[in-house]
């Protein structure tokens, strides 16, 4: 989402942005290992589905606008990028058959970056219209997807 630095401006200064991005990629550093390790321990549709459901609630309170809400969210958009990051390719190994797990993986990686040019471009337009919306907007599609995740996998 290439608009959240432009918002952000408007509530904190760009010193503050740059601590909270460094904490956010420190997060993504030394979290993976550890969620990696108790998926393997505990399962991983769980913390897979939870994590995408913490980015949808931290794309939420990042809509809110100051400093409160933007360490909030990077703290949990830290913390659901590396639950769900962590399990996504283990998932894709464990029920894709391995002949066809490249062209899947292929398949997937290019619906991802397809959506994300369609969005960035479709992001700025509405937050042309109202600066926040375009945050909120992604915050329940990322719900929506863990809702539908859950279904998913509940089924199979």
């Amino acid at each position: 989402m290439p608009f959240l630095v432009v918002y952000a401006m408007e509530f904190i200064s760009p010193l503050t942005w740059g601590v909270l991005m460094s904490a956010s990629v420190l997060l993504l550093c030394l979290l993976p290992l550890p969620f990696g390790m108790l998926a393997d321990a505990r399962g991983r549709v769980a913390l897979y589905v939870g994590g995408v459901a913490m980015l949808g609630v931290s794309y939420i309170l990042f809509s809110l606008g100051g400093l409160l809400w933007f360490v909030l969210f990077t703290a949990l958009m830290s913390l659901g990028m590396a639950m769900y990051q962590a399990q996504q390719s283990a998932i894709m190994a464990d029920i894709v058959e391995s002949r066809v797990r490249g062209r899947i993986m292929g398949g997937y990686l290019f619906a991802v970056y397809v959506s994300g040019m369609v969005g960035g471009a479709l992001g700025g337009y509405i937050y042309g219209a109202s600066n926040p919306l375009p945050f909120i907007i992604c915050g329940v599609l990322f719900l929506a997807s863990a809702l539908l995740l859950s279904l998913v996998f509940r089924k199979s």
